[in-house]
């Protein structure tokens, strides 16, 4: 049997042509709304500094308080190292 493990490119390739889809998407979707190319493009802007800045704190937050799904790993067995962290 053939297993098949995520690396790191393939989730950066994935997540950049997820992230292109659903900002053309938001686009059209606020310039159906506004009707103005430059309005629309503006409030992508906005959405993205926001949402930027807004999930830089969700993650500081979990980093500091919230300790659910970490998994204490021995540095000195290299057993531990999980096949998805790999490249």
């Amino acid at each position: 049997m053939v297993r098949y493990y995520e690396t790191r490119k393939r989730s950066l390739i994935k997540a950049i042509g997820y992230r292109i889809i659903v900002s053309l998407i938001a686009w059209i979707v606020a310039l159906f709304f506004t009707g103005s190319v430059e309005k629309a493009t503006w409030m992508m802007i906005m959405y993205y500094i926001g949402a930027g800045v807004i999930y830089y704190v969700w993650d500081r937050i979990w980093v500091k308080y919230i300790r659910y799904g970490l998994e204490i790993v021995d540095e000195n067995n290299h057993d531990n190292e999980h096949e998805h962290d790999q490249d």
